[in-house]
This record gives structure tokens, sequence and C-alpha cells, in this order.
């Protein structure tokens, strides 16, 4: 998106071509040449907080991809 800005094509084409909304285009555009990369980066939302931290995120992955034996359990998958 921002490599097609800076080569002159303009927004309507570009979303045509990523198969966005003009909107999301200019808002994008918008950010980046307001902070630069930082633009680019997620931005807080409202919502309801975090559950878990990453860490335990973590963790559970890596026990559902561990295979069950490893792990001391009787069954194999």
């Amino acid at each position: 998106m921002i490599l097609l800005a800076d080569r002159g094509t303009r927004v309507p084409a570009i979303a045509q071509a990523l198969d966005l909304t003009a909107t999301t285009v200019r808002t994008w555009l918008k950010r980046f040449n307001e902070a630069r990369l930082d633009g680019l980066q997620d931005r807080p939302r409202a919502g309801r907080l975090v559950t878990y931290s990453p860490e335990q995120v973590a963790e559970v992955i890596a026990t559902a991809l561990t295979n069950p034996r490893q792990l001391n359990q009787p069954f194999a998958c």
C-alpha cells in the first residue's frame, strides 16, 4: 500500500488492487504519513481486558503441540 502510494497510484486503484475499501487505504496512509512506521503499529482497542498473559498462552499452545506420552498422559493424541 505504501509503495503503491509512493509510486503515485491513487487511493481507488490501491484499494482495488489490494481488495480493500478506499476508506481503509486512506486510514493507513494517513497513519503512515503522520507517524511513519510507528503509525502502522496496532493501537489499543476498547473491549474486555486480556484474561491470560502471553506467557500463559504460549504454555498452553506448547502443551497442545506436545505428544501426550511425553507429558505422562495415558492417551496418544
